[in-house]
């Protein structure tokens, strides 16, 4: 019985021993954290905040990622809608070529063709922008262009960025604004390059 014993423990053995081949890379695959990317396309997306619209999205196209950085991308363009607090008024429209938003820093990436147009008729173009959402700060060290309507009409040509402390272009500073900047229109003598 003591021998039949042991040759059932040496055949368990070696059973396990023999049977659990893993080729180490399948081993090296279950440590790596896979990424589901999710596709969706002719995105039409609202955000409310208590009932009232804050904000209106459309693309063609959008991608969002699932790993730990929470990424949503929007590789063939967006537009994006801001609405006031009566959730009733578009106060400020956003277009970009590309945009992306990192979930885990609340901060929204816009690239290529970066347009903003707000309530009080300001106009911002450049090529990138950042907007950290955690402190409502655009901030850009790409060539940018504003052109403001109040208090009084204005053009602003910054060769290396600015911030802004909201959509609103509040509380800005512009990075080696040019001379053609800071000008009234009402003054300026357009020509075939623009403002001169």
């Amino acid at each position: 019985m003591f021998m039949q014993g042991r040759w059932l423990l040496f055949i368990g053995l070696a059973v396990l021993l023999f049977s659990c081949e893993n080729d180490i890379n399948e081993v090296r695959a279950l440590d790596t954290k896979s990424t589901k990317i999710e596709t969706g396309t002719m995105i039409n997306a609202y955000m409310s905040t208590e009932g009232k619209l804050q904000a209106h999205l459309t693309a063609p196209v959008m991608k969002r990622s699932t790993s730990d950085s929470n990424m949503t991308e929007f590789p063939k363009s967006l537009h994006v809608y801001l609405y006031g607090d009566s959730g009733k008024q578009i106060t400020t429209y956003i277009f970009a070529k590309y945009g992306r938003h990192i979930g885990t820093r609340n901060l929204i990436f816009l690239k290529d063709s970066v347009f903003i147009y707000n309530i009080n008729k300001d106009t911002l173009r450049t090529s990138e922008l950042y907007w950290d959402q955690n402190t409502n700060k655009l901030y850009t060290d790409k060539v940018v262009w504003v052109h403001q309507i109040a208090p009084e009409e204005r053009y602003i040509h910054a060769k290396n960025g600015m911030e802004a402390s909201s959509t609103n272009f509040n509380n800005h500073t512009f990075y080696d604004p040019q001379e053609d900047s800071f000008i009234k229109y009402s003054e300026a003598a357009l020509g075939p390059g623009g403002v001169k």
